[in-house]
Protein backbone atom coordinates (compact mmCIF):
# COMPACT_ATOMS: atom_id res chain seq x y z
CA UNK A 1 0.00 0.00 0.00
CA UNK A 2 1.56 3.55 -0.83
CA UNK A 3 1.24 6.99 1.08
CA UNK A 4 0.94 9.16 -1.05
CA UNK A 5 -0.33 12.45 -0.53
CA UNK A 6 -0.86 15.38 -2.47
CA UNK A 7 -0.28 18.95 -1.28
CA UNK A 8 -3.21 21.63 -3.27
CA UNK A 9 -3.21 24.95 -2.14
CA UNK A 10 -5.94 27.80 -3.01
CA UNK A 11 -4.88 31.09 -3.09
CA UNK A 12 -8.10 33.80 -3.09
CA UNK A 13 -6.81 36.63 -5.46
CA UNK A 14 -9.13 39.65 -4.92
CA UNK A 15 -7.96 43.06 -6.72
CA UNK A 16 -8.51 46.00 -5.06
CA UNK A 17 -11.91 47.11 -6.27
CA UNK A 18 -13.58 43.59 -6.12
CA UNK A 19 -16.82 44.13 -3.95
CA UNK A 20 -17.38 41.04 -2.58
CA UNK A 21 -14.34 40.65 -0.16
CA UNK A 22 -15.41 40.32 3.45
CA UNK A 23 -15.28 44.60 3.64
CA UNK A 24 -17.42 44.63 0.67
CA UNK A 25 -20.55 42.54 1.90
CA UNK A 26 -20.13 44.40 4.93
CA UNK A 27 -21.38 47.78 2.80
CA UNK A 28 -23.66 46.17 0.95
CA UNK A 29 -25.68 45.01 4.15
CA UNK A 30 -24.76 48.06 6.24
CA UNK A 31 -26.10 50.34 2.75
CA UNK A 32 -29.30 47.67 2.27
CA UNK A 33 -29.92 48.09 5.99
CA UNK A 34 -29.94 51.57 6.28
CA UNK A 35 -32.50 52.20 3.54
CA UNK A 36 -30.31 52.45 0.46
CA UNK A 37 -32.56 52.18 -2.85
CA UNK A 38 -30.55 48.91 -4.64
CA UNK A 39 -29.55 50.57 -7.13
CA UNK A 40 -27.74 52.82 -5.27
CA UNK A 41 -25.40 49.96 -3.07
CA UNK A 42 -23.95 48.65 -6.70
Amino acid sequence: MSDVFTKHQEVLMAHGNARLTVHGRRLIVERARAGWKRSHIA
